[in-house]
């Protein structure tokens, strides 16, 4: 989860957009897919383990890599918005540092 130091440094539309997927995350049938999910990445590894041939192989794995895309969607939207939060203060910062600037002129 973001501060809300870095909550408040989203534009509005990334806040909202954060917030509704913080709500999904929180909600018990989002956490009982995330359970799926993880249990499936495990199937879907032991199936690639035991596939008879390459085609099975390609199936199960590229089956794995969707499912744990899926059981780390928090992780990946948490470092999304934090990206967003951090060019911000970035531009924050420049945009502060060029006010100093003209002053001091």
């Amino acid at each position: 989860m973001l501060d809300l130091e870095q909550i408040n440094l989203l534009n509005n539309g990334a806040k909202e957009r954060y917030m509704l997927l913080e709500k999904l995350f929180d909600h018990a049938g989002f956490k009982y897919l995330l359970e799926w999910a993880k249990a499936q990445v495990v199937d879907s590894t032991n199936r690639e383990m035991n596939a008879t041939n390459w085609e099975q192989v390609c199936f199960f794995r590229g089956a794995r890599l969707a499912y744990a895309n899926f059981a780390n969607i928090e992780d990946f939207s948490e470092r999304e918005f934090a990206e967003i939060a951090q060019t911000a203060l970035e531009a924050k910062f420049e945009a502060e540092q060029e006010q100093l600037e003209a002053d001091g002129e």
